[in-house]
């Protein structure tokens, strides 16, 4: 097979349940501590309901995407373990597919099951779908009661607090940095 394209299956930097409950507990953790500022329950019970929604709104939305899209992780050719003899083999009356009948089913992969399930459903990523929703719903919720862009010169430590989030959920997604590196130099080193 082609060696340039199979990456070994590595162990992921963030856990998924590390990413999603980092993206609802720190939301509501400044929730909480803003009020001290803003003193209503009422903003407590809308903001964390609104940052619950998000969050399974935007889970629901990277499942389906998942299934409809999906794609190719780099190690899918690791994870697969395609028999080769059964593909050099055409007595074994396997179902070409795609462009050209280039293309097989997972009938030549010889690896487990669940890992090639989980291995060809790589786009959105969910640790960053999560990280978005829940830090994205903190910048919005920050830039709304601290009031940064009705003036036109907010203090600097406003511009801080309120687009800390977004960094938070840029370093969350930049974690798989090392796997998207993969993809994109795929196309680089076929040229």
């Amino acid at each position: 097979m082609y060696p340039e394209f199979a990456y070994p299956m590595r162990k992921e930097i963030v856990p998924i349940w590390a990413a999603a409950l980092l993206a609802a507990l720190v939301p509501i953790a400044v929730i909480l501590l803003m009020q001290i500022r803003v003193r209503s329950f009422w903003d407590v019970n809308n903001g964390v309901i609104g940052l619950l929604y998000g969050l399974i709104c935007a889970a629901v939305f990277q499942v389906f995407v998942k299934w409809l899209i999906g794609g190719l992780r780099p190690h899918f050719l690791d994870v697969c373990k395609p028999d080769v003899s059964k593909i050099a083999n055409s007595a074994d009356n396997l179902s070409f597919k795609g462009f050209r009948q280039l293309y097989f089913d997972r009938e030549v992969c010889t690896g487990d099951e669940n890992e090639i399930n989980d291995s060809l459903e790589s786009m959105p990523s969910g640790h960053t779908t999560a990280a978005f929703a829940g830090f994205v719903y903190l910048y919005l919720y920050l830039n709304a009661k601290l009031k940064v862009f009705s003036d036109y010169h907010p203090a600097m430590w406003k511009l801080v607090a309120i687009y800390a989030p977004i960094l938070g959920a840029v370093l969350i997604g930049g974690a798989l940095a090392g796997m998207l590196g993969v993809i994109i130099a795929i196309p680089v080193t076929t040229c």
